[in-house]
């Protein structure tokens, strides 16, 4: 593949992104519509499974156009010709010249069709193309090749961050050792089988931890800060790990990679940010809800007091971003007023409910 044949394979994979971006914005903008004007719609854990699948369409470029499809509405509306060039994945054609073929109605009754003189040749090349054509063309093509390029540039800096911020996470796991505690480890398998988390998953201590996380997800591990094991009775240490351990069993470390690679791709799209931040928000009262449903009602307000515990124990409050690789219980970005509201009310009204939502 040659130099040209790349950048038009580049082009043609920008135009998709922008296509995609248009439209699964589209999408993104009306579920959070439904999520600030009908919160109890549905459960923290569907929102946060819709929040995944709006930013999985994000990479899905091509869909049936169908007459309903969001793909037959977004063409309703005209886009300024260098934006059009780009979601066409083309430059705008050139105006074609008139033709010269003599017209075949006949010009009165009896008489044979006229035919039309010959053209020279160079009376045809100024009508060829009409005034500033070839400049627009060329000023659209340049917009083009400059938003390739401000894509390309962006998309690397994304992806370097999350590599920077995984390897980040990696050395912290790294400098853990595995716990040896006998009364976390036995709280830690008997919440693992309450769970039935069935990933094999490691329970570590740190002293670097910025607070309990959990990291990976073929191999999960568990990092908990030294100090915290000393300050938690049994009850709060157990609330921590049911809450860490729903991490686990929900695949929500795979769920943010999916998310952060698309993020990659749509980083122009403010929308694709506001689909990560609220996922990551409903993630975290996913978690919490599937951590109070193993939880005895009478004991449910006390899960609200350790998360506030925790935040008032750990002095460097998780900043995780922009590493996928890790999730805190008090990671930045989640509405702890919300969280520990759900923790206080929280009732589980159903088996049906609780499968659901």
């Amino acid at each position: 593949m040659n130099t040209h044949e790349l950048l038009a394979a580049l082009e043609h994979a920008g135009a998709l992104v922008l296509r995609s971006s248009l439209i699964g914005g589209a999408l993104i903008a009306l579920l959070a519509g439904l999520r600030l004007l009908a919160p109890g719609l549905l459960t923290p854990r569907w929102w946060a499974v819709l929040w995944l699948l709006a930013l999985v369409r994000l990479a899905l470029p091509l869909v049936p156009n169908a007459p309903w499809s969001a793909v037959h509405a977004a063409r309703v509306a005209p886009l300024p010709a260098p934006i059009a060039a780009l979601v066409a994945g083309e430059a705008p054609a050139r105006a074609s010249a008139p033709s010269s073929r003599p017209s075949a109605t006949p010009s009165g009754v009896g008489q044979a069709p006229l035919e039309a003189p010959r053209a020279a040749p160079q009376a045809l090349a100024p009508a060829s193309v009409p005034p500033g054509g070839g400049s627009a063309s060329r000023a659209d093509g340049v917009f083009a090749r400059a938003a390739l390029i401000v894509w390309l540039a962006g998309v690397l800096a994304v992806l370097g961050a999350l590599a920077w911020g995984q390897r980040r996470a990696a050395a912290l796991v790294a400098r853990g050792r595995q716990l040896t505690d006998d009364r976390a480890v036995d709280i830690a398998e008997s919440v693992r089988r309450e769970l039935r988390v069935r990933q094999p998953t490691l329970i570590v201590e740190s002293a670097d931890a910025p607070g309990p996380v959990v990291s990976g997800f073929i191999r999960p591990i568990v990092v908990l800060p030294r100090e915290l094991l000393a300050r938690l009775d049994d009850e709060e240490l157990r609330a921590v790990l049911l809450h860490e351990l729903a991490h686990v069993r929900r695949w929500d470390i795979l769920a943010a990679w999916l998310a952060a690679l698309v993020l990659a791709l749509h980083w122009f799209n403010p929308l694709a940010w506001l689909a990560a931040g609220w996922m990551r928000r409903d993630r975290e009262l996913a978690c919490d809800a599937l951590a109070l449903e193993h939880t005895p009602p009478a004991r449910r307000p006390a899960y609200g007091r350790t998360l506030l515990k925790l935040v008032d124990l750990i002095s460097r409050p998780a900043r995780l971003s922009p590493s996928p690789g890790l999730a805190a219980i008090t990671e930045r970005g989640g509405d702890l007023k919300a969280r520990i509201s759900m923790a206080a009310t929280f009732r589980t009204t159903s088996a049906r409910h609780t499968a659901l939502g």
